[in-house]
């Protein structure tokens, strides 16, 4: 009888052994799934921050050379 609730046993510990594995397989593929969705979202963010700082950085490119334009003509009227 002794043997029988030890092979029981044994089982059971064995059987929520690869539930607990499986479990936590699942929690890792659903941690990977969130990071990727993170990362992504993230990947997403910076290239609108690349996108605004090439949009700004154009009209500031434009705004000198205006500056410079009005600046030259100036210097030749006074000339």
């Amino acid at each position: 009888m002794n043997t029988i609730t030890r092979r029981a046993a044994a089982a059971l510990r064995s059987l929520r052994a690869s539930e607990s594995s499986t479990a936590s397989e699942l929690g890792r593929d659903e941690r990977l799934q969130d990071l990727e969705r993170r990362v992504e979202h993230l990947e997403a963010a910076l290239e609108g921050l690349q996108d605004a700082v090439y949009r700004q950085d154009v009209v500031h490119d434009t705004q000198i050379a205006d500056l410079r334009k009005r600046t030259a003509t100036r210097q030749e009227r006074s000339s």
